[in-house]
């Protein structure tokens, strides 16, 4: 066959790249060898016909192709093999009764047979991402246990949390099965741990109170301080779960045994005490263990109070001291036939013995021409310290006698006159009354309860200090109580009643003087309604004097209702319905409830309240 027959024939079939070069070496290679029957000479032959070239029908293929394609086909022999020898899916897995503790759970799920071993695992979701990711593995028995259940339990999870889990089973030659359907558990809520120690210390601030306690947080996600301006219990034990201006406070827990936290005067004010009041607060506080699995809470034992620090004073040596009191003395009320006449001298020996300056009374009303307790109170105390001189700016009565619906004319005023002095040209409180029986001099008609024709009467005056020159201001009220109105209905009217007599002394005070207020508001910090008579003087810039830090028996109530033995108030503050607030002044350095635990021959059904007041020097 001539070798370009050859070539086309070769060319004229699908034959592989490497055969065409094979089939070219082989012509070169017959074109360059010798013809059969050349002379030992080398002579040519002159003609010859070329020697046939024979070429395989199958070329074999180069090595690396051979190699590359044989594992190709191991890879899917040994997939096609192991996607035969892959377990089935596991039964979903259920919690062992008793399984939920507060770090792991233990599960259950059904016996495979001929498996390697089971992958378990948790996960904070469906998806098993982490972070929250646990995993754990179970060798599987040979044989079918008892109940065809296997039983593991899951370490290392978090406390009070919800999970799922799932489980693989993975054959002897390492293929995994589905994963099972997943299960939701959760781990136990473990308690927290008790808090032993807890102390609340006013400041550093004003309107401020530093917490501080000792707890070892093992098992608490964080800490919770409630505060309120009324009692209140969480978990309603005969209280109410939240007080009025209920503040809940998170703290975060910490691994420090030791812990503190300070609120501020912004958050006090939120919980119903701003700075100035003197109000104090009630608070609870507790360890909270919280996860998605549930909650569980251990209370600091019993109810605490405590008073947030007062404002400052920019105290200086020019500083004039005041001692002030405030007395409702009950003079129409008999206790078991003892009436003012047989009170009145230990009402006159408790202002000797304070040394009182001024004092604001209530419930002294004048009573009768020739028998009035007014006259009868002034001539007690000139025969107990006849050298002090004490005096009250008004003995008579306010109105015309016989006036019917009138309110109390019971607010007076007492002065020691050897310290200080009655301005008579700022305020002409005659004692000489009109008709002989009375005069409205230096008196406020409040708002009129309902029912009344003419309203309660406030006193005021001006005085001098005779010593320092320094004059001011000072009222005694006598705020209407609730009766037969509703509370909030007492309320509104006190309120109007304060803003009505602040009117009248704002008029009068064109100089800008201090000012003293004394009183029975008939209302008290711990109401449920809320003190909104002293809010009303807290809002025309009054200081309550029992913001000071020095106090004495303030874990009793002003009141004492004429009781012989005194109740002492678990939480450290008494009902203060009796009140010495100023404007102006400097600051108190001392608040008193004057009284007796036991005693049986009480002066009133109030106690007195005394108060040092700093007033500014004279300018």
């Amino acid at each position: 066959m001539p070798i370009t027959h050859t070539m086309t024939h070769a060319l004229s079939r699908p034959a592989r790249r490497g055969a065409l070069v094979l089939g070219s070496l082989a012509l070169a290679v017959g074109t360059l060898a010798p013809a059969a029957g050349a002379s030992a000479a080398g002579t040519t032959p002159t003609s010859a016909a070329p020697a046939p070239v024979t070429v395989p029908a199958t070329v074999p293929a180069p090595a690396a192709d051979r190699v590359t394609s044989g594992i190709a086909a191991k890879k899917k022999a040994t997939k096609k093999a192991r996607t035969k020898a892959k377990p089935a899916r596991v039964g979903r897995p259920k919690l062992v009764k008793g399984g939920s503790r507060h770090l792991n759970v233990r599960i259950s799920w059904p016996w495979v047979s001929g498996v390697s071993h089971y992958i378990v695992q948790a996960g904070l979701t469906k998806k098993f991402t982490k972070p929250g990711r646990v995993k754990a593995r179970r060798s599987n028995p040979r044989s079918r246990p008892a109940g065809g259940r296997l039983e593991l339990t899951l370490p290392g999870l978090a406390n009070a949390t919800r999970y799922q889990v799932r489980v693989r089973a993975v054959a002897k030659n390492g293929a995994k099965g589905p994963w099972s359907k997943p299960r939701k558990v959760k781990t136990k809520v473990h308690i927290p741990e008790r808090i032993t120690s807890m102390t609340a210390t006013p400041g550093p601030g004003p309107g401020q109170v530093t917490f501080a306690w000792t707890h070892k947080p093992t098992y608490t996600t964080f800490l919770e301080l409630q505060l309120a301006s009324t009692t209140f219990h969480p978990q309603g034990k005969n209280l109410p779960k939240k007080g009025r201006n209920h503040l809940t406070i998170k703290i975060p827990a910490t691994q420090r045994s030791t812990g503190s936290y300070t609120i501020s005067a912004a958050q006090a004010a939120r919980a119903g005490v701003r700075v100035g009041s003197g109000g104090h607060l009630y608070y609870r506080f507790s360890a909270v263990n919280k996860g998605t699995a549930g909650k569980k809470v251990r209370l600091l034992p019993n109810l605490h109070g405590v008073k947030p620090e007062g404002p400052s004073m920019s105290r200086s040596g020019d500083d004039v001291k005041a001692v002030i009191g405030t007395f409702n003395l009950a003079s129409n009320k008999a206790d078991g036939g003892r009436d003012f006449e047989a009170r009145v001298g230990a009402v006159a020996d408790l202002v000797v013995a304070k040394r009182l300056g001024i004092v604001g009374l209530q419930e002294l009303s004048p009573g009768k021409k020739g028998e009035r307790t007014t006259d009868l109170l002034e001539s007690t105390l000139r025969s107990r310290a006849p050298n002090q001189g004490y005096r009250l700016v008004r003995s008579t009565p306010y109105v015309k006698p016989g006036t019917a619906n009138v309110g109390s004319q019971g607010a007076r005023i007492l002065y020691d006159s050897t310290r200080y002095e009655l301005m008579l040209n700022a305020s002409p409180c005659a004692d000489t009354s009109q008709d002989g029986d009375y005069s409205g001099s230096c008196v406020i008609e409040m708002d009129p309860a309902p029912g009344e024709v003419v309203g309660r009467m406030a006193a005021y005056a001006q005085f001098l200090d005779t010593r320092t020159k320094a004059r001011f201001w000072f009222v005694s009220l006598h705020l209407t109580p609730d009766g037969s109105m509703r509370p909030a209905e007492g309320d509104r009217l006190r309120a109007r009643q304060v803003r009505t007599v602040l009117a009248k002394i704002d008029a009068l005070n064109t100089e800008g003087l201090p000012v003293i207020v004394t009183g029975d508001l008939n209302s008290w910090h711990t109401r449920a309604g809320g003190n909104v008579a002293q809010d009303a003087f807290l809002d025309a810039g009054f200081l309550d004097t029992f913001a000071t830090a020095k106090t004495v028996n303030e874990d009793y109530s002003t009141l004492n209702n004429w009781a012989t033995t005194m109740r002492q108030y678990p939480q450290g503050y008494g009902v203060r319905l009796d009140y010495v607030l100023v404007r102006g002044g400097v600051g108190a350095t001392q608040w008193e409830n004057v009284m007796k635990v036991t005693d049986s021959a009480r002066p009133s059904d109030h106690n007195l309240v005394v108060t040092e007041v700093l007033m500014p020097a004279p300018r």
